[in-house]
């Protein structure tokens, strides 16, 4: 039985999600996510104002207003018979995290970490036909090969 919501003293909410699933007759992986989400709050937003409007929406779409944080605890070729005492042992092993999760700068941290994640994507993803399109390419390049 998985932990319900838990929301720790920084905002941030804590989801666990079973993904465990039946690898063979006998034996199981164990996958437990253990997912945590904070809105965004007004500095953040502010910091994302100061971003090109192109940044603002590219990292509007992979974030949604929402930081998220995902951990995941995983176990091969459990025995049936063993499922549960496992996924009881890997949940006690995720609380380690709490006290980790539940600093007060961790949001502020985590913020910063995506947002130069996003903008060093954005920078990399592809140009789009009309983004291309506006980029003027010279007639001849024999200019490239003189000497």
């Amino acid at each position: 039985m998985l932990p319900k919501p838990k929301l720790l003293p920084n905002g941030l909410t804590l989801t666990y999600i079973d993904e465990s699933k039946k690898i063979a007759e006998d034996r199981w992986q164990i996958k437990i996510r253990c997912v945590a989400t904070l809105p965004l709050n007004e500095t953040m937003r502010a910091a994302l104002r100061e971003l090109s409007p192109e940044e603002q929406e590219f990292i509007h779409n992979e974030l949604a207003d929402v930081l998220r944080y995902e951990q995941i605890w995983e176990r091969q070729f459990v025995d049936h018979d063993l499922k549960e005492q496992v996924m009881a042992e890997e949940l006690e092993r995720s609380t380690k995290l709490f006290p980790y999760l539940s600093q007060t700068d961790f949001a502020a941290k985590l913020f910063k970490q995506r947002l130069s994640e996003l903008r060093q994507a954005f920078k990399q993803r592809p140009l789009s036909q009309d983004t291309a399109s506006t980029i003027p390419e010279p007639d001849d390049f024999s200019a490239c090969f003189k000497n």
